[in-house]
């Protein structure tokens, strides 16, 4: 209860820092403030007190500290728009901890950031049965062909706890509260000509719960704050999943931000086990995540789409 009032507090805190002043960034960039993957995107853009997802180290680097199987992810985004985003990760369970890596580049139009490329290398693990720990380190690149070009490189790293509650198998009601934080972009980052660093050092709360929990019908609600400080700024997001029969997922999102991105997203999944044996051990663990997000860049307003598809075997 102590921790649940005091997380109230720094998002109560947190959401009172006004935005001082609306940070300068090229179009194209806004995705190393915010984060990837489309399950994310559909949810406002949340992802730091959440489990499971391969695009969570972007958040998190301590939301796959409960994997116990091989993982593989794909992601494209950019669909509809003049941005071309790619993702691929991959992550090992071992007794030492869960060790993963996720490497991405984006490509956008010559008025942006022309090229952006991006590799994170983590590791997560447990403190007690219910709390882990993660750290991600992060290297990356990104330039411009703008008059004049610029180019510039980051060099950092992400720390972060969250804790998972799984004890309440069905009900209706406050159920599975779940919470994260994690100090984000801490090191080096990327200056760009007329532009503010990115992606942005700083701060990230997060939190999740059930209001609804049965085998044929779920919902989840999860909010995150995320303060950059450097410049100083404010995001937030919250999200909404409905999951249906443990295999069918509709997601929607609001996320608050100065970067041009939302405000509103909406998303679709199909997760589940598959496999021609009874024996779970021998299926494969798969979900493919649909996305699209409202989006302004240099006046222009679009609609971006991306897909993710995540397996998890052996």
């Amino acid at each position: 209860m102590k921790i649940r009032k005091g997380l109230l507090a720094l998002f109560i805190i947190s959401a009172a820092i006004p935005a001082a002043y609306g940070i300068t960034l090229y179009p194209g960039a806004q995705y190393t403030y915010l984060g990837v993957g489309a399950k994310e995107a559909a949810l406002g853009y949340t992802g730091i007190s959440s489990p499971g997802g391969m695009s969570g180290m972007w958040f998190n680097p301590a939301s796959l500290g409960d994997l116990r199987r091989i993982a593989n992810s794909f992601g494209v985004a950019g669909f509809g728009t003049s941005q071309f985003l790619g993702e691929l990760g991959f992550a090992l369970p071992t007794v030492s901890g869960v060790f993963w890596f996720d490497a991405l580049y984006a490509y956008g139009p010559d008025n942006g950031v022309k090229n952006i490329a991006a590799l994170n290398i983590a590791i997560a693990k447990p403190i007690t049965d219910t709390l882990y720990w993660g750290f991600g380190l992060k290297g990356g690149f990104a330039n411009t062909i703008l008059n004049p070009k610029s180019s510039d490189w980051q060099l950092g790293f992400d720390m972060g706890i969250v804790n998972f509650d799984d004890t309440i198998s069905e009900g209706i009601g406050f159920m599975n509260f779940s919470w994260g934080v994690v100090f984000k972009n801490i090191g080096k980052n990327i200056y760009l000509t007329n532009s503010d660093p990115m992606p942005g050092m700083g701060l990230g709360l997060g939190a999740s719960f059930y209001l609804f929990k049965y085998d044929a019908y779920k919902m989840r609600i999860s909010a995150d704050v995320t303060v950059p400080w450097a410049p100083l700024d404010f995001a937030a997001g919250i999200g909404i999943e409905q999951t249906l029969f443990n295999l069918f997922n509709v997601r929607i999102g609001y996320t608050y931000n100065n970067f041009g991105v939302g405000p509103f997203t909406f998303g679709l999944g199909l997760s589940g086990k598959f496999g021609l044996s009874q024996n779970t051990d021998a299926t494969t663990d798969i979900d493919l995540s649909y996305a699209v997000q409202m989006q302004k860049f240099n006046g222009a307003d679009e609609f971006m789409h991306m897909v993710n598809l995540s397996i998890a075997w052996g």
